[in-house]
């Protein structure tokens, strides 16, 4: 049992931390975060491994205002395992960190004070040194040394911001984007990458990202062995990630694949002029190469799953995605979508991933107020009736309302309220929330741009995804 006089103050933070069988890790990591200046309110533990030494340790470290969860997970990957500690996390802000990391003393302060000084979502990443040497552990591992602290724009380079092993978000922007992707990093098929392609859905969608170098830790060493496999692993996922981006239509990884080769090459290029082995080099750009290989065999797949689904057939592969892609390339600004509907800003492909999506998350429809344009709402569901100016609603299935904004524009009657706007302004939110009943679902389409501060009796309940579309169901509260 930890104890102390003098209690540091808690932090309304949920450090999340995944383990696999390494109890003295797992121990040492938790004595360094119990130990700090501030404390989180909130420790959630995801083991994967054994759940009776897992739960020894976190016995003997109990204290006073300090939650500790522990959560057994049976399925293997830290994707998975990041993904449920988030969701059962009860703060608003996330910390990560890998077991066999050692944060700093002010690792909890650092990140609760950039998220008090910050008005929206944020995104935190920090420095990583390594561990002292022990026995054969000797060479340092995912290294980050800047003490610039650093603003990243939307379009940075995600390896920039740190690694998974290592961050802070806000949970909220988290969950919208749908956490990790499971099919990427350790103890996946994807084997590395879940970070940088974490990292680069919340850029896009608009977090605030930053580097902030007083975010610390201290990660243990590996051994040669492992270092060299750990090379090939890093460039299969990095590979991956950029293929999964380039399936999706994201044309900025092209310039990240092009960064990242550059990347490579000066490494290559200085460990030659400094005679030292171009092996580790050499694993990761092959490393790259496969990765890009497994990451457009996903593409493929996901094309058609996609085809299989709504019906029709699609010629299979990365290239041929790419061809229909760059008939409607994703642009990253979320104000081109204002004031449009998903009819004409939304390819046919995407428009019926939001179709879907709207089914899965409302079911059978009853009696549903739709803020839009009326033809995408008759393309989904062809057998409603339409009442335009929503005057009549007890006589039609559907109504839709084209032009609705701000708070108290319509009458409370409905039940469910959609929007058909891919980024919807707070103002046609707000208006949506008004027109919807008590317990009520209000569900708002978004594409790369942000959710709009909701009204103070609407809370997020769900967010569904198909690919970089996600459609958030808000619950009314009263």
């Amino acid at each position: 049992m930890v104890t102390g006089v003098d209690e540091p103050v808690i932090a309304p933070i949920s450090a999340v931390i995944s383990t696999l069988n390494r109890p003295e890790p797992l121990s040492r990591c938790l004595e360094a975060l119990l130990a700090g200046s501030r404390l989180p309110a909130q420790i959630v533990v995801v083991d994967q491994g054994d759940p009776a030494a897992t739960a020894a340790i976190l016995e003997s470290h109990r204290r006073t205002g300090v939650e500790l969860v522990h959560v057994t997970q049976s399925r293997r990957g830290l994707s998975a395992s990041q993904n449920a500690g988030v969701r059962r996390a009860s703060c608003h802000v996330v910390s990560v960190i890998d077991d066999d990391c050692v944060p700093d003393r002010h690792w909890v302060a650092v990140a609760a004070s950039a998220h008090d000084r910050t008005h929206g979502p944020l995104l935190l990443g920090g420095r990583v040194l390594p561990l002292p040497s022990v026995g054969d552990r000797t060479i340092p591992l995912a290294l980050r040394e800047s003490i610039e602290p650093r603003q990243l724009q939307a379009d940075a380079m995600p390896w920039d911001l740190g690694t998974g092993g290592n961050f802070s978000v806000t949970r909220a922007a988290y969950l919208l984007v749908g956490g990790n992707d499971e099919r990427l990093g350790t103890g996946s098929p994807g084997r590395a990458g879940n970070d940088i392609d974490l990292f680069r859905r919340l850029m896009r969608i608009g977090v605030e990202a930053r580097f902030e170098p007083a975010l610390l830790v201290l990660h243990e060493r590996a051994t040669p062995a492992e270092f060299r496999g750990r090379s090939w692993t890093y460039g299969f996922g990095v590979g991956a990630c950029i293929a999964l981006w380039l399936g999706d239509g994201d044309w900025w990884a092209a310039r990240a694949l092009v960064e990242w080769t550059k990347m490579r090459l000066r490494l290559l290029q200085s460990a030659l002029r400094e005679r030292r082995s171009i092996s580790d080099e050499i694993r990761v750009l092959l490393g790259t190469t496969h990765g890009l290989w497994y990451g457009g065999r996903l593409a493929a797949a996901s094309t058609a799953r996609d085809a299989m689904l709504h019906g029709r057939r699609e010629r299979r592969g990365l290239l041929p995605r790419l061809l229909r892609s760059a008939r409607h390339p994703v642009v990253n600004v979320a104000g081109l979508f204002e004031r449009s509907s998903l009819r004409y800003r939304l390819p046919g492909s995407r428009s019926a991933r939001m179709s879907r999506l709207l089914k899965i998350g409302l079911g059978d429809l009853d009696r549903v107020l739709v803020l839009g344009h009326p033809g995408w709402v008759q393309r989904i569901w062809p057998e409603a009736q339409l009442d335009v100016v929503g005057g009549a609603p007890e006589q039609s299935t559907i109504t839709v309302v084209s032009k609705a904004l701000g708070s108290g524009s319509l009458p409370r009657r409905w039940s469910r309220v959609v929007i058909t706007e891919l980024n919807p302004g707070a103002e046609r939110v707000s208006a949506a929330v008004d027109a919807c009943t008590p317990q009520g679902i209000v569900a708002i389409p978004l594409g790369v741009g942000t959710l709009p501060p909701l009204p103070p009796r609407a809370t997020v309940e769900q967010v569904l995804h198909a690919r970089h579309l996600r459609l958030v169901l808000a619950r009314v509260l009263s």
